[in-house]
């Protein structure tokens, strides 16, 4: 399997974790992999009234680096723009929302979860 094969299943495995970990806490899954432009948000919840934007990272461990210290300034704003066309085409009237960050490390038999609440915060775009 090529590297780019490997990132893939294990940022799927990461996605499916946070999932997991964000149903545990209450959250409701709102969408999975919302497409628009030329980028995604990996998931969309809801945490009583707050539409919250999750970018979720996921390592094989912490060789380079913690995962969360991936979303450079560049992906901030492709996830707030992508964040304000959901906002305009799903749910015009909401006013709170927030962008959270999920970094997952496996590690051997062990998965580490770390959950970034308001990780970033965007202008509109």
């Amino acid at each position: 399997m090529t590297n780019n094969g490997r990132n893939l299943v294990t940022g799927g495995r990461g996605e499916f974790e946070a999932v997991k970990f964000l149903e545990k806490l209450g959250y409701k899954i709102v969408c999975k992999n919302f497409r628009s432009g030329h980028g995604e948000i990996d998931i969309i919840a809801r945490e009583h009234d707050t539409i919250v934007f999750v970018e979720v990272k996921s390592s094989n461990g912490l060789e380079f680096g913690n995962p969360e210290e991936r979303v450079s300034m560049k992906k901030q704003r492709q996830i707030a723009r992508i964040a304000e066309r959901y906002i305009g085409s799903q749910n015009p009237d909401v006013e709170d929302y927030r962008f959270d960050v999920i970094a997952v490390v496996f590690q051997k038999s062990s998965v580490s979860i770390k959950h970034f609440k308001d990780a970033f915060w965007a202008q509109r775009y």
